[in-house]
């Protein structure tokens, strides 16, 4: 399960919505179960389903802390990151956290699947970090999904107030132009 503790508002919401999408939700899991295959995995065979069982039993037996960091560069195109090191931790960066719930459920089922293929006895990451030509592998590809099925929960996102602020570099170029 997913465990945030801090005052960030939208990304509180987006645990609970993580947590309910990976508990719930019938179509999301519909969705990764039939799916055949994914891209660059070791086995080549590995499916949805068994990506989906080893997901599920990893967020139902461990509490995943949501960490927030700090990149020591600022403009890091990073939104967030697993490490074997701290193998229950998510961190996301903090220089990113002006983003939809949408944007966060993504990256924390991104992250949880990196999670998952680190306890599994068969591979299914996407590489080094660089997202080009990954968008079949599996923590892109249910990160992507996860974001999108939202709307399947039943849960109304028009209830929940989301202020998107515009960045310092955005502000100045409205100036400007």
């Amino acid at each position: 399960m997913f465990v945030y503790i801090g005052n960030n508002e939208t990304l509180k919401y987006s645990v609970k919505l993580a947590n309910d999408l990976l508990n719930e939700s019938k179509n999301f899991k519909s969705k990764i179960t039939e799916i055949e295959s994914f891209d660059m995995t070791d086995p080549d065979e590995v499916s949805g389903q068994m990506i989906w069982d080893e997901l599920i039993d990893v967020h139902k037996k461990y509490k995943v802390q949501i960490k927030i960091y700090y990149p020591l560069w600022r403009f890091s195109k990073a939104y967030g990151y697993f490490t074997t090191s701290r193998p229950f931790d998510i961190n996301l960066n903090g220089y990113k956290l002006n983003r939809s719930p949408q944007s966060f459920v993504a990256t924390l089922v991104h992250e949880l699947v990196h999670m998952s293929d680190n306890l599994s006895p068969y591979y299914y990451g996407h590489g080094d970090n660089s997202p080009v030509d990954k968008e079949m592998t599996a923590p892109y590809l249910i990160g992507r999904l996860a974001g999108e099925t939202l709307g399947h929960l039943g849960d109304n996102m028009s209830n929940f107030t989301y202020k998107k602020k515009n960045s310092l570099c955005r502000r100045i170029k409205k100036l400007i132009v």
